[in-house]
């Protein structure tokens, strides 16, 4: 794991780059954090890509200005439809693989139009996103984009990623689930090796 710095149209930000081992050239994984940050979840998430022989940068969305003040641009981005791994799939990437992204299911349409193809994760015990994964699914077929979409039974927001509070998330419908995440991420290598590689 590297600590870097990278340039941006608004100056440097600082970010965790892992390399996978062996010799490249690999394809490029960008990993978008979750509302609370840059944290090590997220590095262990770069370290799973890279070794799953993907170059990982994870940029600091919250480099300037402190968390709450980065946290309310993120959401304001959100609601603009900016700043998430779904609404990054019309950017020119090859593959996205959104974890439960916000829940804008009534803008899906105008989200995706025009996106890469798409592996995306839901919990059904999500309270942000209730009947997320079935609309999703039901828009990219509408706009035949390559997709593998799954919402798990018996999981809630965050099941991929070590949310803080981890007792007290559960109880709100948040919180992580191995055997679920083991699986999403399972799609997630089988879907990039067939669009990234």
């Amino acid at each position: 794991m590297t600590d870097i710095s990278i340039e941006t149209p608004n100056g440097r930000i600082d970010a965790v780059l892992e390399i996978p081992s062996g010799e490249g050239p690999w394809p490029g994984v960008v990993v978008i954090h979750d509302a609370f940050g840059l944290r090590d979840p997220h590095r262990q998430i770069a370290r799973r890509i890279a070794d799953n022989a993907y170059l990982a940068i994870v940029p600091n969305m919250y480099a300037r200005g402190g968390a709450i003040r980065c946290m309310r641009s993120v959401f304001s981005d959100l609601l603009a439809y900016e700043g998430s791994a779904l609404v990054a799939s019309t950017k020119g990437f090859g593959a996205s693989a959104p974890f439960y992204p916000p829940p804008l299911q009534s803008k899906y349409a105008e989200i995706v139009d025009g996106a890469c193809p798409i592996v995306a994760s839901f919990g059904r015990r999500d309270p942000l996103n209730r009947g997320s994964g079935p609309r999703l699914e039901e828009v990219l077929i509408e706009k035949n984009i390559p997709h593998d979409v799954k919402t798990y039974p018996d999981t809630g927001h965050s099941f991929a990623d070590r949310a803080p509070l981890q007792a007290i998330s559960r109880i709100f419908g948040f919180g992580e689930n191995e055997q679920a995440a083991a699986d999403a991420w399972q799609r997630v290598f089988t879907f990039f090796d067939q669009h990234l590689r």
